[in-house]
């Protein structure tokens, strides 16, 4: 599975559970504390925050594991994807169930110092916002599915 398939993974996996009510909210320092430990501590940091474990995916012809998370919410599930391949760290998708939370992260890493690189659409028609940092890369993906605007995060190492 390769970063596009899994992020059409994430956004048609949030559609599936699209509701209008309250969710879990993460932040910029939750993905980044995701991207940076291991499977246990990012199991029992995300646990902590409402999330339950969903799902785990051994990727095809690779050493890479993918484990998703979603909400408790029963009315509006937001999904968090690890996706470690060792020894590289991996990264982090993140499909917030709102846009303010979808804007505020990205208004925050303005803020931090990431720095616009391109904007673009990608192969499966969602429209990609990339910044950067010194030590980060992050995508902010949107696209419009069954009626339904949708987004995700995904935020990996430079």
């Amino acid at each position: 599975m390769n970063k596009n398939q899994l992020i059409f993974f994430c956004l048609s996996f949030l559609l599936l559970f699209s509701f209008n009510s309250y969710s879990q909210r993460l932040t910029f320092d939750d993905l980044k504390y995701l991207l940076e430990h291991n499977i246990e501590d990012a199991d029992n940091y995300v646990t902590k925050k409402g999330f339950r474990f969903e799902e785990v995916k051994k990727c095809e012809n690779s050493e890479c594991i993918v484990i998703i998370w979603v909400t408790h919410n029963i009315h509006n599930k937001e999904v968090l994807i690890k996706f470690y391949d060792e020894p590289n760290p991996g990264y982090v998708i993140y499909g917030p169930s709102s846009k303010s939370t979808y804007d505020n992260i990205k208004n925050y890493c303005q803020t931090i110092g990431f720095k616009f690189k391109k904007t673009e659409v990608n192969p499966n028609n969602e429209l990609v916002s990339t910044y950067e940092s010194q030590k980060y890369r992050i995508d902010f993906n949107s696209c419009r599915i069954k009626e339904k605007n949708i987004y995700s995060i995904t935020l990996e190492p430079k």
